[in-house]
């Protein structure tokens, strides 16, 4: 841990399933109080009951939508009143809405975009002032590989990725010395409802979110401000951005087409 310690108040967005929920159980686990958010009330119910078991100190539930200002400032509101402060915030809320179809779909973007960057930018809006203040506090946003490179089918949830990424990378060098970590998460593969919806054999490596929630957790623990994993799906990703854009472009368009070859019809 480098002799950092351990996040004693952290809030999770996007924890009703997937990711959001294993990091509010992997902290639970840790005895931090923790405030999770997600629209669905039932499903972020049974994350408490699960945290509770597993000794979150204090668990405040809050239900509504990153997507919302009013929402996003009632929360806001209720953590730092209920913590006075705050440790750690895991922005991990998110949406896809990727295709197989050759449909654009403005609405698709629009929803996407709304939930995976403007949601980040509502809670970074909310909780920056304070961490300032206490000069101390770590942001930490969920991003994704996906917004490396323009993947075939996945047009909207690239594009709020690539956004996420570049805007945490951009806050991190304006927070420099404020006191204030701002932490990029890039997963590979990992089991959830985004994830479900695809076919096993194309998502190497696929990680339960039991494991990437303690990878993510150590990870924050040691200071890292960009956390990638697992390496051997990364790299070869991260090298195929590499190869020249028309090389890319060419192999990309095989894959799609490889893909739709083997999609049965209704």
């Amino acid at each position: 841990m480098n002799g950092r310690p351990r996040a004693q108040r952290v809030l999770i967005t996007g924890a009703s399933s997937g990711i959001g929920a294993a990091l509010a159980i992997e902290y639970a686990s840790r005895g931090a109080r923790i405030a999770i958010t997600g629209r669905r009330a039932d499903r972020l119910a049974d994350v408490a009951v699960q945290a509770r078991a597993r000794g979150a100190a204090e668990l405040l539930v809050l239900q509504g939508s990153v997507a919302e200002d009013d929402d996003v400032r009632r929360h806001a509101a209720e953590l730092l009143a209920r913590f006075g402060g705050i440790d750690l915030a895991i922005l991990n809320a998110g949406v896809a809405t990727g295709r197989d179809d050759d449909a654009f779909v403005v609405e698709d973007y629009v929803r996407t975009l709304e939930t995976n960057v403007l949601g980040t930018c509502r809670w970074i809006a909310a909780l920056l002032p304070v961490m300032r203040d206490a000069r101390s506090g770590v942001l930490a946003g969920v991003s994704s590989p996906a917004g490396w490179a323009g993947f075939p089918g996945m047009g909207a949830y690239a594009a709020s990725k690539a956004a996420l990424s570049s805007l945490l990378q951009t806050l991190r060098i304006e927070l420099r010395g404020s006191g204030v970590r701002v932490v990029t998460i890039e997963p590979g593969f990992v089991t959830s409802e985004i994830t479900a919806r695809n076919d096993p054999r194309d998502m190497p490596c696929l990680l339960p979110a039991t494991s990437a929630a303690r990878r993510i957790a150590r990870a924050l623990d040691s200071g890292s401000v960009v956390i990638r994993f697992p390496r051997r799906t990364l790299w070869p990703l991260r090298l195929l951005t590499l190869l020249p854009r028309a090389a890319f472009e060419g192999l990309a368009s095989r894959l799609l087409r490889r893909r739709n070859a083997n999609t049965p019809e209704d």
